[in-house]
């Protein structure tokens, strides 16, 4: 069972609020971020008695980076996308050159008050139309107030994140489509691989964890391989915003996977031809993020114990990112294409019981000897409860027992 207070707020009780009151950092986060709601909440349920408390922090960089998506995400106009993630950039930029004892009230009620009414007319729906207003209004409790609070060299990680992850949109909005895998992968990395490697600076700053034998390269590859998964899963998504507003969206399948073929043809064809693609394309993004399994789990175990909340936090979306690889590949190319919800998202319970083996499995310390049979064959796992394919009650008090 999930506990209460991790399970809400909902999103219809956070727009209920935002109604009558400002959202604060939490609030925020639950309205968008929801998967991630569970996972940075393991920062602190589950952390070490000696492991420092990074949720606040983890929880403010994840709505600062929504900030950037929602702008990336838009209908705004390309040249006005970059605009806002230049504006964007720059107030995070100077909250982290600032001294914590400044005012930031200027920024708030001039360039973040700027970038607010921008990015309202290009909102796609009322969460998003929420999430931009209440960020920008900066109350006590909001993402930038916190950011304000933290140490210098907190501030300077989250600054060097966004930075990173702006470019790495500006840049591809810039190209409108992405020509090469390489270009998939230069994305990747700037838009995700740069969280992995900031919240393993996270832990080795002197104000947190000063823990130092964690590999940064493997953190990186956790999130590219993030990433690619919400790329994939999307691919639907992606391809219906395009044809609503054109001009404001970048096209992330590389053209070189399917040679021949315009976007739409791909996306909408029928003939032979373009299904062929579909499964080229999706078996090529497939064998992609495989080949990062074994590097995502050697950094998932390098995490000591010690650290049992970051390693919590890694843990659980990594794992839900495997089993949607499962579900897409059992549901076919074709079903990716078409969006179909069973086919691109994992279920209600399978998500549930991730969160919870999640938890027992790091309370047990037994993360890695499920880690290690895991990769061996993930399809021999399931984390479903009831129905014909289900083995999760069968299978998990293996590695959730403590052991003798």
């Amino acid at each position: 069972m999930i506990p209460e207070w991790i399970l809400h707020p909902t999103v219809e009780e956070v727009l209920e609020k935002a109604k009558s009151h400002d959202l604060d950092s939490r609030e925020l986060l639950h309205l968008k971020s929801r998967t991630f709601v569970y996972p940075i909440a393991h920062l602190e349920t589950l952390k070490d008695p000696t492991e420092y408390n990074k949720r606040t922090i983890v929880q403010t960089l994840y709505n600062v980076l929504r900030w950037a998506d929602e702008a990336e995400d838009g209908r705004l106009p390309i040249p006005d996308k970059i605009e806002v993630l230049n504006d964007q950039h720059s107030v995070i930029a100077e909250i982290a050159r600032r001294d914590t004892s400044d005012s930031i009230t200027d920024l708030i009620e001039g360039k973040v008050n700027k970038i607010t009414n921008k990015m309202l007319e290009g909102a796609v729906d009322e969460e998003t139309r929420v999430f931009v207003k209440h960020f920008g209004k900066g109350g006590k409790y909001s993402p930038l107030k916190e950011m304000q609070t933290f140490d210098k060299s907190i501030r300077e990680i989250l600054r060097n994140c966004t930075a990173t992850m702006t470019a790495g949109m500006r840049e591809a909005l810039e190209m409108r489509e992405l020509r090469t895998q390489d270009d998939l992968k230069k994305y990747c990395d700037y838009v995700a691989g740069i969280v992995g490697e900031s919240l393993t600076d996270l832990i080795m700053d002197r104000k947190t964890d000063n823990y130092h034998e964690i590999d940064r390269i493997h953190a990186k590859i956790l999130g590219m391989t993030l990433q690619l998964t919400n790329i994939t899963k999307n691919i639907k998504e992606d391809a219906d915003a395009r044809s609503d507003y054109p001009d404001a969206r970048t096209l992330f399948l590389p053209r070189d996977l399917f040679p021949g073929l315009t976007p739409q043809e791909l996306i909408y064809g029928q003939e032979k031809s373009a299904r062929e693609a579909r499964e080229n394309v999706f078996e090529s993004l497939y064998q992609t993020a495989y080949l990062n399994l074994s590097s995502i789990i050697d950094y998932i175990s390098s995490i000591p114990h010690e650290l049992s909340g970051y390693k919590a936090f890694c843990f659980s979306p990594f794992i839900s990112a495997v089993e949607t690889w499962k579900r897409m590949r059992r549901a076919g190319a074709e079903a990716v294409f078409e969006g179909k919800k069973e086919a691109v998202k994992i279920s209600p319970n399978e998500f549930e019981n991730i969160i919870g083996f999640t938890e027992a499995v790091i309370k047990a310390r037994r993360e890695e000897e499920f880690l290690l049979d895991y990769h061996r064959n993930p399809s021999r796992f399931s984390f479903q409860s009831g129905g014909k394919q289900t083995n999760y009650s069968r299978w998990s008090p293996k590695y959730i027992s403590p052991k003798k």
